[in-house]
């Protein structure tokens, strides 16, 4: 009995040590299995830190090498804004001198249509006395001699004997003479053809005169003609100069920044070809004003409007919807430029933009009610005035 009871605990034994075994086994074979994932782990941060030290290596080369580069773009900087204030000194100079040559120039091309003007004048004077030698040339080709009645006939000399005696053909001289005689003898002279040449030529003298008179005339009116051509060409250059300075300037403050200009098509003939209208919005190239949108169209025609008003002010404006291409700054800047020019003149502006009506001196509504059109007429700064009372009133009341 013993011994069957000692045989059983020592298989209960030998099963724990079996099992032992097993957990012993399994354990060093998880053991095994983590130390190669630990193994391969370490493997794989080690070479990660290698990849990532010689990135860390390539950086810090690039990093050094980019720091070289700003260094050295830094130091130019500091020598552009060195040399800038000398560039603009310079830029400014070289401005001065080309308003100096632009005015030069415009003074060479009115010499130079005054001296065409001129040429074409003498030009015309030249063919008029050509033409005078011409007719005269032809009328004294038809001029021919004859006697005058009471006038002593020209006697003819009577010949030596040394000249008689020289004439070797004294037969000739015969014939010569027969024939002279007969021919005078079958003429029959007009003897009323004196008196009737002093009557042309009194007639012709009344010509002369007359038309000495008209040609007199002519040359005053022609004369009053080139200078009324001068002087429409002086006063259309100054009024143009005027226009277009005045131009540049309205340009500039509407567009803050931008540029206009005036060109002649022929300077030499400026009312042949027209006048080239062109603009350069800020931070864009010049352009044509075909070329430009709505809102710069209408900038660029407003700025040509104020500067012909500046140079010729009319009392009175229509516009209608000057502002339905532009946007709210635009509306605002060309609002207080039309008030501030409604000191000369009178502006009468269409518009549905409140930031354009509201700084009005006169608010005219137009409305419709029942089929019928009503208008109202209010005063903007007036009614302002009266809701800030009225708000200011609310707020101490409430408090």
């Amino acid at each position: 009995m013993s011994w069957y009871i000692m045989k059983n605990y020592l298989g209960g034994f030998k099963k724990q040590i079996n099992q032992s075994h097993y957990h012993i086994f399994n354990t060093l074979f998880c053991l095994f299995r983590n130390l190669k994932k630990a193994q391969d782990s370490v493997f794989r941060t080690e070479k990660e830190i290698k990849d990532t030290t010689k990135e860390v290596g390539d950086l810090t080369a690039e990093l050094k090498s980019l720091e070289e580069k700003a260094t050295e773009v830094i130091k130019n900087t500091n020598a552009a804004e060195e040399s800038l204030p000398e560039i603009q000194k310079e830029h400014r100079n070289l401005l001065q001198e080309l308003k100096v040559i632009q005015e030069n120039e415009h003074a060479l091309q009115k010499d130079a249509l005054s001296i065409k003007l001129k040429l074409e004048q003498i030009d015309g004077h030249i063919a008029e006395h050509n033409s005078k030698i011409r007719y005269w040339q032809k009328e004294i080709s038809k001029i021919s001699l004859h006697p005058i009645e009471n006038n002593p006939v020209e006697e003819i000399s009577v010949l030596s004997p040394e000249d008689l005696e020289a004439i070797k053909n004294p037969d000739s001289i015969t014939n010569q003479i027969a024939l002279l005689e007969a021919q005078c003898h079958e003429m029959k002279p007009n003897l009323g053809a004196i008196a009737e040449y002093k009557k042309k030529e009194e007639l012709y003298l009344q010509r002369v005169a007359e038309l000495d008179k008209i040609t007199h005339e002519r040359d005053n009116f022609r004369q009053a003609y080139e200078d009324l051509r001068k002087q429409r060409l002086n006063e259309f250059m100054a009024g143009f100069y005027i226009i277009t300075n005045k131009l540049k300037e309205n340009y500039q403050m509407l567009t803050l920044g931008g540029d206009a200009e005036l060109e002649l098509v022929d300077s030499l003939d400026p009312f042949s070809e027209g006048i080239m209208f062109s603009v350069r919005p800020p931070k864009k190239s010049w352009k044509k004003i075909f070329n430009l949108s709505g809102g710069e169209k209408t900038l660029s025609s407003l700025a040509l409007v104020f500067a012909l008003h500046h140079y010729k002010p009319t009392p009175l404006y229509f516009m209608d919807e000057i502002d339905a291409a532009l946007d709210f700054k635009n509306v605002s800047i060309v609002a207080f430029y039309i008030y501030e020019q409604t000191k000369n003149a009178q502006f009468i502006i269409i518009s549905l933009r409140n930031n354009m009506f509201e700084i009005s001196d006169r608010l005219i509504g137009i409305y419709k009610t029942y089929d019928i059109t009503k208008s109202v007429a209010v005063n903007p700064k007036e009614i302002a005035s009266k809701d800030f009372v009225k708000l200011v009133y609310t707020e101490d009341s409430s408090n």
